[in-house]
């Protein structure tokens, strides 16, 4: 009976034995398959901002394969990328991109981006009368309309750089269209502007 109780003891241990070594070539073959992550911290004005995060195929095809916010951990096959960053908190919406970036299975790249940025106030007045919460229209000097709200009296984050704000006013066949040219925005100020239209 001893001799029995013997192979038994045996055949549980290689049993045993068996499952771990499978669990850890599972194991292996997930990591290996890319279970991994990227996750990017976006900054400026010396604080965390939202900024959209798109992963893409570095290659010419430059495929999108995941997105999501920054601030949070966004899943990737194992691979390498060419990461954009548009930063949604400053209304010239600007990006960074990182070129040829490689991940390996399991694992979580973490990387910040640093905007430069201003905060700007344009207090605005027409005829003496201040058009506080009037919605602006802001162009950086040579470049296309910023896709960011900006309203009159209300502090907005851009980056550095010259502006131009438009206003329209009044409807239909009343309505005008002022601008304010020469807007300043410098790299870590806060400025007050007061317009008068």
């Amino acid at each position: 009976m001893q001799p029995l109780r013997r192979a038994k003891h045996v055949a549980v241990v290689t049993t045993g034995v068996i499952i771990v070594a499978l669990m850890a070539s599972f194991q292996s073959a997930i990591a290996q398959s890319g279970s991994s992550a990227v996750h990017i911290n976006a900054r400026a004005c010396g604080a965390a901002v939202k900024a959209d995060v798109s992963v893409r195929s570095a290659d010419a095809d430059a495929r999108e394969v995941a997105k999501g916010p920054s601030g949070q951990p966004i899943s990737v096959p194992a691979g390498t990328y060419d990461i954009e960053i548009t930063c949604t908190d400053l209304v010239d919406h600007p990006n960074q991109t990182l070129t040829g970036v490689k991940i390996g299975g399991g694992e979580t790249l973490e990387r910040e981006a640093s905007f430069e940025c201003g905060v700007t106030t344009l207090h605005v007045k027409l005829g003496g009368k201040v058009l506080k919460g009037t919605q602006m229209v802001l162009t950086p000097s040579g470049g296309e309309e910023c896709p960011g709200k900006v309203l009159s009296g209300e502090p907005f984050k851009a980056s550095p750089g010259e502006y131009r704000a438009e206003i329209r006013l009044g409807k239909g066949r009343t309505s005008a269209v002022h601008s304010i040219d020469g807007i300043q925005v410098y790299d870590g100020a806060t400025r007050n502007i007061p317009v008068s239209l």
